[in-house]
C-alpha cells in the first residue's frame, strides 16, 4: 500500500492511517491490522499504556494519544468539525482532545467551580444537573457519559474507598447513573457515536446500567493487577 503524509485537519472519516511508534494517532479510528502499545495518558490520566490491535473491544483508538511501540492502521471514524457533548466534563481532559481535533464541544458539569478549569477552552461551558433532561436541542455527533461512580477501579491509589462504600451505595450511583445516560441518549445524532465509561468495577455500574438500554454496545473494561493502572469500565454505541 502507499501512504502520503497530510495534515489532520485534511483528515476525513474512511481515510486509513499508518501510525508507527512515536507518532500521535491524528484521528479517532478504528484499527484494521497491527496492533501497538498506545499512551492514553493525555485522555485517561493513566500514565500505564495499553495494547491496542484489531478486532474485538480493544481496536477504538482515540484521536491525540501516542503509539510507543510497533504500528497500526486505522480507519478514521469521524469528521473535523463533528459536535461533541462532554455530559461530565471536569477536569476537561477529554474535552480538550475532542477539541485538539477539530470538534465543536459543548461541556457540562454539575458545578460551576469544576468547570472553571475548561476556562481557557474554546467551547461552551454548561453548568446543569445531567439527572434532569438536558436543556439541548441539537443533536450530536459525539457524546461521552463519563459517569460519577464507587471508583472501586481506583483502590490502589484510593484504599479508603473500600471503608467507606456500603452496599447501597451501588444502588444510589446506578440510579443516578442510569438517569445521566437516559438524558444523554436521544441527544445522539444519526450515525453518531456514545461512550459511556465509569473507573469503577462494579457490575451494578457497568453492565447492568447498559443493560436497560438495548443496542449493540462494545464493552471492555481493564483490570488492576491484570494490567498496569487505576481499573475502568467502557461502553460504546454507534447510532
Amino acid at each position: 500500500d502507499r501512504f502520503e503524509q497530510v495534515p489532520a485537519a485534511n483528515l476525513r472519516k474512511g481515510d486509513v492511517v499508518l501510525v508507527r511508534a512515536g507518532e500521535v494517532i491524528p484521528a479517532d479510528g478504528e484499527i484494521i491490522s497491527g496492533v501497538a502499545s498506545v499512551d492514553e495518558s493525555a485522555i485517561t490520566g493513566e500514565s500505564a499504556p495499553v495494547i491496542r490491535e484489531s478486532g474485538g473491544d480493544r481496536s477504538a483508538v482515540t484521536g491525540g494519544t501516542r503509539v510507543l511501540s510497533d504500528w497500526i492502521r486505522a480507519r478514521v471514524t469521524s469528521e473535523p468539525g463533528h459536535t461533541f457533548l462532554d455530559v461530565c466534563a471536569a477536569p476537561g481532559n477529554k474535552t480538550t482532545q475532542a477539541i485538539a481535533r477539530g470538534a465543536r464541544a459543548v461541556a457540562c458539569d454539575l458545578y460551576v467551580r469544576r468547570l472553571a478549569a475548561l476556562r481557557d477552552l474554546p467551547c461552551l461551558r454548561v453548568a446543569l444537573n445531567a439527572t434532569r433532561p438536558l436543556p439541548f436541542r441539537s443533536r450530536f455527533d459525539r457524546i461521552l457519559v463519563d459517569a460519577p461512580c464507587s471508583g472501586t477501579g481506583t483502590l490502589a491509589r484510593n484504599p479508603e474507598i473500600k471503608y467507606r462504600l456500603k452496599a447501597a451505595d451501588l444502588a444510589a450511583y446506578q440510579a443516578r447513573q442510569v438517569a445521566i445516560l437516559r438524558n444523554a441518549l436521544p441527544l445522539l445524532a444519526q450515525g453518531g457515536r456514545l461512550v459511556y465509561s465509569t473507573c469503577s468495577l462494579e457490575r451494578e455500574e457497568n453492565e447492568a446500567v447498559i443493560a436497560k438500554f438495548p443496542g449493540a454496545w462494545q464493552t471492555g473494561m481493564r483490570l488492576p493487577g491484570r494490567e498496569a493502572g487505576d481499573g475502568f469500565f467502557f461502553a460504546v454505541l454507534t447510532c
